[in-house]
């Protein structure tokens, strides 16, 4: 192509756009490029200043995020498997059921903005509760209720039931709801089968007097029995007694039938016995057997006293 054919071809665009410059809209938008050329400059340096600092600011936050991420580690925050929940989330969000319920809810924006509007009232509400909130702790204050210590106390009350020890003992708790109801509804009738306990321990002393008991003495030396027997059972020997094997059924049967011949003994006139009375005693073979039985106690009696006495000097290891 020759310089001609070249000219001739570019005259039509030259003169397009000598048309387009002389147009009053082209040289109005130039007109205000023109004159908003200082501050496209500034933009442009800022722009250009901030591609220059952008790696330094970029190794800043990755820093940061480091920082964090190593507290978050050290607070004991796994941030992996929270991205990874982050991640399940959005595919959650994205899934077709997902997407309709979000479509319907776009579906609704008039009564989403009515929401906003009521979000938009809401500082006024709450500035309203928190002076009626003032006004009850100003109540409650001047009643002489420490708030503070009666939130921190529910604060720690709120802990110690959410641990896994406490929640366990509420769900059982739960589970046996019906017998906690009727546990309620005995306690219910607690003072009823009290005031019932009463009238049956008044006809009972009432009774016991009429049989000639004296009932305040009974319970005085009830009482004075009662705290022999606590001090006997706080003290060393009351294990002694325990270990000795006094309680074994064999010993308690041999004392009982030494109260039951003691009481025998004690209907029966006394009779005085002499020399040959008990000479004669010998022959017998019920006392033959009672004498065999008292030697063989006091000879184990004293093997014991001995053992004791040894003991006690620190002879025996």
């Amino acid at each position: 192509m020759t310089e001609a054919d070249k000219s001739g071809a570019g005259a039509p665009s030259a003169d397009a756009l000598q048309q387009r410059l002389n147009d009053p809209d082209t040289v109005a938008a130039l007109t205000r490029l023109l004159d908003r050329i200082d501050s496209i400059e500034q933009t442009v340096d800022k722009l250009a200043d901030a591609v220059n600092q952008a790696p330094a600011m970029i190794a800043m936050m990755t820093d940061a995020a480091d920082e964090q991420y190593r507290l978050a580690a050290e607070s004991g925050v796994d941030i992996d498997e929270r991205l990874h929940s982050a991640l399940q989330i959005a595919e959650k969000l994205t899934e077709p059921r997902t997407v309709e319920v979000l479509s319907g809810l776009l579906d609704r924006m008039d009564q989403l903005e009515e929401l906003v509007k009521l979000t938009d009232q809401a500082p006024g509400m709450m500035a309203m509760m928190v002076d009626a909130a003032d006004e009850q702790y100003r109540l409650a204050t001047e009643s002489g209720v420490d708030v503070e210590a009666r939130i921190k106390t529910g604060l720690t009350l709120v802990e110690k039931l959410t641990t896994p020890e406490s929640m366990e003992v509420l769900s059982k708790l739960v589970d046996h709801m019906d017998a906690l109801d009727n546990a309620v509804g005995l306690l219910d009738q607690a003072p009823g089968m009290v005031a019932m306990g009463v009238d049956i321990a008044d006809e009972y002393a009432r009774t016991a007097s009429a049989s000639g008991l004296d009932i305040d003495r009974f319970t005085t030396q009830g009482l004075q029995a009662l705290v022999k027997f606590s001090t006997l059972v706080a003290s060393d020997g009351f294990d002694a007694v325990i270990e000795s094997g006094i309680l074994d059924p064999d010993a308690v049967r041999v004392i009982g039938d030494m109260g039951y011949t003691l009481a025998q003994c004690r209907k029966d006139p006394p009779q005085r016995v002499g020399l040959f009375g008990l000479i004669r005693l010998m022959n017998d073979d019920d006392a033959q057997v009672a004498l065999g039985f008292l030697s063989n106690f006091a000879k184990r009696f004293g093997a014991r006293v001995c053992e004791d006495r040894r003991r006690e000097l620190g002879m025996l290891e």
